[in-house]
């Protein structure tokens, strides 16, 4: 096995950190979502509140696992002599997670 180059560590320790830092933001927005449209009837009066919690089940669930992915791949194309590409899977992926979760809430439903 050879020795990663410190761009492949810090690009995986980069998405790490950003693993951790999403669930709580998402979390957060869950808690202002209810706050704001509570008093609205809930989801079932509200298409919003489903289509919001939809895209935040997705950034909850998602960015973690395509995260945990990402610093997997990164770490066995590094490992494997491929460090250009691990840094660009290590940083591409959790990218990818953030789009998917503003396009749901922009234009589902």
């Amino acid at each position: 096995m050879r020795e990663l180059p410190r761009t492949t560590i810090l690009a995986n320790g980069l998405v790490i950190v950003l693993g951790f830092l999403e669930i709580p933001v998402a979390l957060g927005s869950v808690l202002g979502f209810g706050m704001m449209y509570g008093s609205a009837g809930g989801y079932e009066n509200n298409p919003w509140g489903l289509l919001w919690f939809r895209s935040l089940f997705v950034t909850i669930v998602g960015f973690p696992i395509i995260c945990a992915t990402s610093v997997v791949m990164s770490f066995y194309l590094g490992c494997n002599g491929y460090h250009r590409s691990a840094v660009l899977v290590a940083l591409l992926a959790p990218l990818v997670s953030i789009v998917t979760a503003v396009v749901l809430m922009a234009f589902d439903g």
